[in-house]
């Protein structure tokens, strides 16, 4: 099951049960065997995810994540001006909530495309090769490009975090027939028609 969850919502629950959470109210409005999410967003990100509703399909999906056979693709909005296309590679590093690209930390590999250029702002592709916390968002910061609307790792203020899983390429778990699974955003997203971002 693919399922598009907006920016501002947060992937599962938390122990705040007052706080609304994606899983839950699935819970409420699907009927499964087994509902397992597979992968998660960051709270301030938008996109596409990826749910098992069956015994059948859940362990092979989980399999094909955790060997990274999953191909995902993002946009994002940064300020700057990237290459065209390049490879970041830097190891990333956790500590208390926050990470940072560290040497000592675990390997985290980032693919990009620029897709667009336009006054001092890059609408990018994405494609992590690793599914490390806060990836793209802190490579793209220590390139230089930080993603519009992260406060956390310093991006230009901004009404939301212009961040969205697009596109997922992956088997079926249970046929092996290849899938390719695309989100598109619910909004107009600044630079993909023509405009800035938001101040």
């Amino acid at each position: 099951m693919a399922v598009f969850k907006p920016a501002g919502l947060l992937s599962h629950p938390t122990a705040d049960p007052a706080r609304q959470d994606l899983v839950s109210w699935l819970r409420q409005a699907v009927t499964a065997e087994k509902l397992v999410m597979h992968h998660r967003l960051d709270l301030e990100t938008s996109g596409l995810l990826v749910f098992t509703r069956s015994l059948r399909a859940c362990a092979p999906l989980a399999q094909a994540f955790e060997q990274r056979r999953i191909h995902k693709s993002y946009l994002a909005l940064v300020k700057g001006a990237p290459p065209r296309h390049g490879r970041i590679d830097q190891p990333l590093l956790e500590l208390k909530g926050r990470v940072r690209a560290d040497r000592a930390g675990k390997e985290a590999v980032t693919e990009f495309t620029r897709r667009e250029l336009k006054g001092g702002y890059a609408l990018l592709e994405l494609r992590p090769l690793h599914g490390r916390k806060h990836q793209l968002r802190v490579h793209c910061k220590t390139k230089g490009w930080p993603i519009v609307g992260d406060k956390l790792y310093e991006g230009e203020p901004s009404s939301r975090l212009w961040l969205h899983a697009w596109r997922l390429q992956l088997e079926h778990p249970v046929s092996g027939q290849p899938l390719c699974l695309e989100c598109p955003t619910s909004e107009k997203w600044p630079l993909l028609d023509g405009v800035g971002p938001d101040k």
